[in-house]
């Protein structure tokens, strides 16, 4: 997806206007497989800025959302296609708070839906060089965050100190931003039309960190065991064993996280 002028402009229009709302999109390219890196993933994301907080969160998750909602009413009508299933997206949703005294990290894995509060530090050193995306003057900056190493470009035509993912500090908008291998990319495109419902959060449970890095262990490598026997769900132990046999293969594929540690 490119970027086009007219995307731009409008958003170097819409800056004048601090008060009110703004959403910029990133395209985000990432190499789960550090074994493979010729499979590269894909995902568009929103970044939504208003005076109190910014929200990150994925487009395709959201279809995919809004695609099983409507399950229901093509089994009844008998019209279920699976083939035109969106791509689920990334799993989380980032609020960060202007106090930047934590940022709300939001855990969306179908009925499983968790928040918990994860506190950043980032040192960024501020560098030379510059570049142009489109009508932008860009500026290059530097940081380190949880294993990987990070090249930033920033602008001062878009004076909001917020960027995606849990990026944020610079003195103007993050444009671009990846670490040093490219494992993982955040560019952005063409502002999406598609928004967030207000109620999207209010299903989410709050756990701690740890509590969540717990269950996501599990998780990735059986989701079944996480199915209490009190829910009436009996599952046939060979379809269990087939079950975990995959998500073992598929846990060893996904090795290269954009959190290293």
């Amino acid at each position: 997806m490119k970027c086009k002028k007219t995307a731009i402009t409008y958003l170097l229009l819409i800056v004048s206007s601090i008060m009110f709302s703004q959403t910029f999109t990133y395209e985000y390219t990432y190499k789960l497989d550090s074994t493979d890196l010729n499979r590269i993933s894909q995902d568009v994301l929103n970044l939504e800025i208003n005076n109190s907080y910014s929200l990150f969160y994925s487009i395709n998750r959201l279809k995919r959302n809004n695609y099983a909602k409507a399950l229901e009413t093509e089994i009844e009508n008998n019209t279920l296609n699976l083939k035109s299933a969106p791509n689920p997206g990334v799993h989380w949703s980032i609020k960060n708070d202007s106090s930047r005294e934590s940022i709300m990290v939001y855990e969306d894995y179908s009925i499983y839906k968790y928040k918990y509060s994860d506190h950043i530090n980032l040192d960024w050193k501020l560098q030379d060089s510059t570049k142009f995306y489109d009508h932008l003057k860009l500026h290059k900056a530097t940081t380190s965050f949880r294993g990987r190493d990070y090249i930033a470009w920033y602008t001062l035509e878009i004076p909001l100190s917020y960027g995606p993912y849990k990026f944020y500090g610079l003195p103007g908008l993050i444009v671009e931003i990846y670490d040093e291998n490219k494992n993982h990319h955040f560019k952005m495109v063409e502002t999406s039309k598609i928004k967030l419902d207000e109620n999207y959060f209010s299903e989410f449970k709050l756990i701690s960190k740890d509590d969540f890095k717990e269950f996501f262990d599990k998780y990735e490598l059986n989701p079944m065991s996480l199915i209490p026997e009190t829910e009436g769900i009996r599952i046939p132990e060979n379809q269990k064993k087939i079950h975990k046999e995959r998500m073992e293969a598929r846990k060893a594929r996904r090795n290269n996280f954009i959190e290293l540690r």
